[in-house]
């Protein structure tokens, strides 16, 4: 399994700028990332095995439930983050 943080210029951006693969310790994920302003735009990308109880679709970004506000994209989340 892994998490990667994808970083993003503008809202309305394909593809990200940056990916930051998270770290796992215990069933905490997590990741320190220096620079990134107030404000930086990202979500997550989750990937692993896709079995009952345990689904992931690398194709779906995700938001943070911790996130202090939302931007409203103009194309879909299953689009963002896509290597192909």
């Amino acid at each position: 399994n892994k998490i990667e943080v994808l970083i993003y210029n503008k809202a309305a951006d394909k593809t990200p700028s940056r990916i930051i693969p998270m770290q796992k310790d215990g069933n905490t994920w997590h990741v320190f990332v220096d620079g990134l302003p107030e404000g930086t735009l990202y979500q997550y990308r989750a990937d692993g095995p896709d079995v009952p109880g345990s689904r992931f679709n690398n194709k779906v970004g995700l938001l943070d439930p911790e996130a202090k506000a939302v931007s409203k994209s103009e194309i879909p989340l299953e689009n963002r983050g896509n290597s192909s």
